[in-house]
């Protein structure tokens, strides 16, 4: 291990190799604790005893100091574990837009009424529960949803959301779709921006629902 990884106390394994050199030394500080103890018996010379003394304390010392070191490390493990299976409930977690964004979607997007979208998902519950809450947020907004083309189907692998808009779309229709792509990002929802020909409604906005990223 470099010095450098040494002192990542972000790393879970690095920490367990601080613990256990803590523990270590706290058990070397308990023996020196012991034969203090021993050495301050009046059988033994002055000289011995004062030593003796001196070992006792110190290894006291050190025992309070590795006992709250370890403490401390134990407690930064446990946070560490319990943010990475935070973060892996939250990637696990279909993904869905509460009311409050939902609205907050339909009063961004009601600045462009009569909109034309088609709206497409892969066919599993996750992707098309979010792609319906998306397309009634827009709908609600005055959007048009236009029917989707015969056996329209994704052929490739598509993760995320994407919001597809032609390059040579009016202003406010590319607009309407960096918008709704910044606000699904907003609400932790993965989206981005494809710009490409479309040969039948250069004013239609696609949105296409992959799996989750």
């Amino acid at each position: 291990m470099s010095d450098m990884s040494l002192f990542d106390f972000s790393n879970v394994d690095v920490l367990g190799v601080w613990k256990d050199g803590f523990i270590v030394a706290y058990i070397t500080a308990t023996v020196g604790v012991v034969f203090g103890v021993y050495w301050e018996r009046e059988s033994f010379p002055k000289e011995v005893q004062e030593y003796g003394w001196d070992v006792l304390v110190k290894s006291l010392a050190v025992e309070l100091l590795c006992g709250t070191l370890i403490f401390s490390i134990d407690g930064r493990i446990a946070r560490i574990q319990r943010d990475a299976i935070t973060a892996l409930e939250m990637r696990l977690a279909a993904r869905s837009l509460s009311d409050k964004q939902a609205s907050e979607i339909t009063k961004a997007m009601s600045r462009y009424p009569g909109q034309h979208f088609v709206l497409f998902s892969y066919r599993y519950k996750e992707a098309s529960d979010i792609a319906d809450q998306i397309g009634n947020a827009v709908i609600k907004a005055g959007w048009q949803k236009d029917p989707l083309p015969p056996n329209m189907v994704l052929l490739s692998v598509l993760g995320g959301i994407s919001i597809n808009v032609d390059d040579g779309a009016p202003d406010p229709v590319k607009e309407a779709a960096h918008q709704l792509s910044n606000m699904l990002n907003s609400d932790d929802i993965a989206a981005t921006e494809d710009h490409r020909n479309n040969a039948t409604d250069k004013a239609q906005i696609g949105i296409a629902i992959g799996i989750k990223p």
